[in-house]
């Protein structure tokens, strides 16, 4: 009899999968992973053709957020293959996921849902938080190196798996209209953070327009770089594999360096509700930029080292603009653990955001530094 941690109406549709996949007779133990805003994900042991336990990683896409989930998994088709025919000399390896007996990457369930498989990384952990200079460096490298190996990939072949996603003008602009429409009767208590954004549109809009301009190029880029979507060694620490792909599509290198700085170089959770606990880490600031330029700078332009640091302010200001958009449309895309938590969300980005534009002149010489 397989243990499920909870009952949930899964159960059948994991027990299908395992057959459909080829991976054995019989489904062992199942476990929600509790981690992450959008997808549905489990743990699950299946008992192999071999008599020995095998872990999976099976998870359900949420289709609400991701509207063509066939289209993630054509663009990981492609990066595969382009990873596969460029070899690297590096250790950190990007997630790909099975195929099933008839060749596909993916199942949809009788109910609707759109599943994939992925092996479970043994003797991996995930760091929510970064502890460790080294750590974050080894971090800044693996994402620098991600932009070195898709340097030179056929734009073309990569489709936009969420339009606009980091288009920072209309996601105020999205803002502004929810503020306008305050379907929640939310906004009253929010017009001090409303006015900070809508002041600040300007400003941070300025990457937007570069690419608009074709000033700085786009590239492939992860979109996500969020320290918890590396697998780490358990003893060594070194990154093993990048995962939670499916935003991986056409963007800007200063997406992926200012998210992951907006996450990991962050002294505070990103949830944190003690604004007085919030602030830009200089030191693993400086660490991460060491290990990202370093890893990347020889496919990168000059322009995109000028603009490059104006990443982490701009993706806090823009993810403090979502987490608000969110609360005032009633918690419709970030699953909340209180009725307030989208709030202190967007407030603790917004005070990310100040505290990183009084460091920026700093921010931009010490990108300069590991650049020349």
């Amino acid at each position: 009899m397989a243990t499920f941690s909870r009952t949930f109406d899964e159960r059948r549709t994991i027990e299908r999968l395992t057959k459909l996949y080829g991976l054995g007779p019989k489904v062992l133990r199942c476990s929600k992973i509790i981690n992450g805003h959008i997808n549905d994900t489990y743990n699950v042991t299946v008992l192999g053709a071999d008599g020995k336990s095998h872990s999976y990683i099976y998870q359900r896409v949420n289709s609400s957020v991701f509207s063509e989930p066939a289209l993630i998994m054509q663009n990981l088709a492609v990066i595969r293959e382009w990873l596969e025919s460029h070899q690297s000399d590096s250790a950190c390896h990007v997630l790909t996921f099975l195929k099933t007996r008839i060749g596909t990457n993916f199942v949809t369930s009788p109910s609707g849902g759109f599943w994939r498989v992925s092996e479970f990384v043994e003797h991996s952990i995930v760091f929510d938080m970064i502890e460790d200079e080294r750590v974050m460096e080894k971090t800044g490298q693996a994402f620098g190196e991600f932009q070195l190996q898709l340097a030179g990939i056929p734009m073309d072949n990569i489709v936009e798996t969420i339009p606009d996603f980091h288009n920072t003008p209309k996601r105020i602009q999205t803002l502004l209209d929810a503020a306008a429409a305050d379907t929640e009767g939310r906004a009253a208590e929010c017009e001090k953070d409303i006015i900070f954004f809508e002041d600040n549109r300007e400003h941070f809009s300025t990457l937007q327009r570069l690419r608009d301009d074709g000033i700085i190029p786009v590239r492939i880029t992860h979109n996500d770089t969020k320290c918890n979507n590396i697998l780490f060694d358990r003893d060594t620490f070194d990154p093993v594999m990048i995962i939670d792909l499916d935003t991986i599509m056409p963007g800007l290198a200063a997406y992926d360096y200012g998210d992951a700085i907006r996450c990991a170089a962050n002294f505070a959770p990103e949830d944190e509700p003690d604004l007085r606990k919030v602030g830009l880490n200089l030191k693993y600031f400086e660490a991460f930029t060491r290990g990202f330029v370093g890893a990347c700078k020889e496919v990168m332009t000059d322009e995109e080292e000028k603009n490059l640091a104006l990443g982490a302010p701009t993706l806090a200001f823009e993810l403090g603009a979502r987490f608000l958009t969110d609360y005032l449309s009633g918690d419709t895309y970030f699953k909340p653990e209180h009725p307030h938590h989208n709030l202190e969300r967007a407030r603790c980005q917004i005070r990310l955001c100040q505290d990183m534009m009084k460091r920026y002149d700093l921010m931009c010489r010490t990108v300069d530094k590991y650049y020349c």
